[in-house]
């Protein structure tokens, strides 16, 4: 959902996914 530090795979934000 959101681009957090943690990296969310639906990040519309920039999409870098984390786990």
């Amino acid at each position: 959902g959101e681009a957090t530090a943690a990296g969310d795979e639906l990040a519309l934000f920039p999409p870098v996914s984390g786990g």
